[in-house]
């Protein structure tokens, strides 16, 4: 279930997951992990659910509500990388890569 909702949910913000993940400072690895069934730790799923303006509760499928009822806020994380161009996702990417291969 959550699987699911979280690749809906990218759809909906026109996101791919692996940039999303990066992003928020999680190994793309967790992907697969999620895909199988593992439900992400709570301080991940609010990253993720901040990121995709959208409640914990609706990426664990507990309501259809999708947005978190909030004041004007800052660009959320989808709505930065949107904004982005292909060659600065692509740096961003392999940053991170370097980063993960460091540590």
């Amino acid at each position: 279930m959550f699987f699911n909702q979280l690749e809906k949910r990218c759809k909906q913000c026109q996101i791919k997951l692996t940039p999303l993940v990066l992003s928020i400072g999680i190994s793309k690895g967790n992907i697969s992990k999620w895909r199988n069934g593992t439900i992400p730790t709570g301080d991940i799923l609010i990253k993720l659910a901040d990121a995709l303006d959208c409640s914990v509760d609706y990426l664990l499928g507990r309501t259809d509500v999708i947005e978190v009822n909030t004041k004007e806020k800052p660009l959320s994380i989808a709505e930065q990388f949107r904004e982005l161009d292909t060659s600065q996702v692509a740096a961003y990417g392999e940053n991170e890569f370097i980063n993960d291969k460091e540590n």
